[in-house]
């Protein structure tokens, strides 16, 4: 990150991607080398361009050390990603759907900068098994949203097959019930006929006029 001076953090993020029939796949790869925190010494660091860089170093890790500690906090919504372009940088790391390896290096020769990388590593050790944790929920939860797709597919199917039947039951209650308008329709027609046959041959002549008499031999 520093292009002047070996000074600095050193990453290199690759890039993947993959096209398939089922959609587009990508992915990411972050090789960083992180500088080492360094405390003032008069003696040892010259003043200007070196006192700057050294702060800026310091001030990256830092914030990444904030976000670190954020992460690893239960219920914490907010982490600072946006204190640091190394944070900002390394945000899929920290806190996305990844695999994340830290090498960290300490030598005898400098115990207070160990026991400080030992710190460091060990904070970033409970990030990665909370990540981990939250990977776990994810997967279940992308389970059971998968079972709970599939139920409602199972549903509108069923849904499906209901309405239909319902309908045909519209269908066949239609026909139905034309039958029974015909049958009554029948019914009066044949109740018609009865009623004609069984009035008295008299009452088939209007009043006044003599009907004939007829006598079988």
């Amino acid at each position: 990150m520093n292009t002047q001076s070996s000074r600095s953090h050193a990453i290199l993020q690759v890039t993947l991607k993959s096209q398939s029939k089922d959609g587009c796949r990508r992915a990411k790869l972050n090789l960083v080398d992180l500088a080492g925190s360094e405390k003032w010494n008069k003696q040892a660091v010259k003043p200007g361009v070196e006192i700057e860089e050294m702060k800026n170093i310091n001030t990256s890790l830092s914030a990444l050390g904030n976000c670190i500690a954020a992460l690893t906090q239960s219920g914490r919504k907010h982490i600072p990603y946006r204190d640091s372009s190394l944070t900002r940088l390394l945000q899929d790391s920290l806190g996305g759907n990844t695999r994340t390896v830290l090498i960290a290096t300490i030598t005898p020769r400098a115990s207070d900068e160990t026991l400080r990388t030992i710190q460091f590593a060990d904070r970033t050790r409970a990030v990665m098994q909370c990540l981990k944790q939250k990977l776990h929920e994810l997967a279940e939860q992308k389970e059971k949203q998968a079972d709970a797709v599939d139920k409602v597919h199972k549903y509108e199917t069923q849904m499906r097959e209901k309405e239909l039947a319902i309908e045909r039951l519209h269908v066949q209650n239609g026909l139905y019930q034309q039958q029974l308008r015909d049958g009554e329709r029948q019914i009066q027609m044949l109740m018609s006929q009865v009623q004609a046959l069984s009035t008295p041959p008299k009452a088939r002549y209007p009043p006044g006029i003599d009907y004939p008499l007829v006598i079988s031999l």
